[in-house]
C-alpha cells in the first residue's frame, strides 16, 4: 500500500483502442423546410467556421410564409392608417366612437397575425426578408471539418435529413482497451 501521487508507470504502453471523433463536436446540418438545393459551396473535407454559408435552398414553403408576413405587414400599415383617421373622425365629433374601436380591434388583430408570420419564420431561424423570397442559406453551426456532404446542386432537400455532417478534429476520443 503507497500513497496515491503521480508515477511513471512505463515509457510505452502499449494498449488495445480505437480513436473516435469527439460526438460533443459533431454536428448534423438539416434543411429547416424541404426545397431544392440551387448552390453548394462547401465539400467533404474544406475547413469551416461557424456561420458559414454550406448551400443555399429554394422552397416554396418559405417563399409562402414570407409573402404571409409581407401581407399581414401590408394589412398592419392599413389598418393602422385606418385606426388613426377613425380617432381623429371621433374625436372631432363626425364619427361615433364605435368605429373607431372598430378600426382599432382590426389594427392589433393585423399586428398578432403579422407577428404570428414573424414567429413562424424565426422558429425555423429564418429571417423575414431576403433577395429572394423563395431562398434562405444553409449554415455551418459550429466551426469544423466537412466530414460528409450529401447534397447536389438540384437535388430535392428534406428537414429529417442530414445534409452536412461537421466535426471539431482538434479533439478526438481514444477507447483504450
Amino acid at each position: 500500500v503507497l500513497a496515491a501521487g503521480p508515477r511513471r508507470i512505463a515509457d510505452t504502453l502499449h494498449l488495445p483502442g480505437e480513436i473516435h471523433l469527439n460526438r460533443d463536436h459533431l454536428v448534423h446540418v438539416v434543411s429547416p423546410l424541404a426545397g431544392i438545393a440551387v448552390n453548394v459551396k462547401a465539400n467533404a473535407g474544406d475547413q469551416v467556421k461557424r456561420g458559414q454559408v454550406l448551400a443555399v435552398v429554394s422552397s416554396q414553403s418559405l417563399a409562402q410564409l414570407r409573402n404571409s408576413l409581407a401581407a399581414a405587414e401590408a394589412r398592419v400599415a392599413l389598418a393602422r392608417q385606418s385606426a388613426r383617421r377613425e380617432k381623429k373622425l371621433w374625436q372631432e365629433g363626425i364619427a361615433p366612437e364605435q368605429d373607431y374601436l372598430t378600426a382599432d380591434n382590426e389594427e392589433r388583430v393585423a399586428e398578432i397575425d403579422a407577428n404570428s408570420a414573424r414567429q413562424q419564420l424565426a422558429a425555423l431561424g429564418l429571417p423575414g426578408n431576403g433577395g429572394n423570397p423563395a431562398q434562405f442559406e444553409l449554415r455551418a453551426l459550429a466551426d469544423g471539418t466537412v466530414l460528409d456532404k450529401h447534397l447536389a446542386v438540384g437535388e430535392s432537400v428534406r428537414p429529417e435529413t442530414p445534409l452536412f455532417t461537421l466535426a471539431d478534429l482538434s479533439t478526438v476520443w481514444a477507447e483504450a482497451k
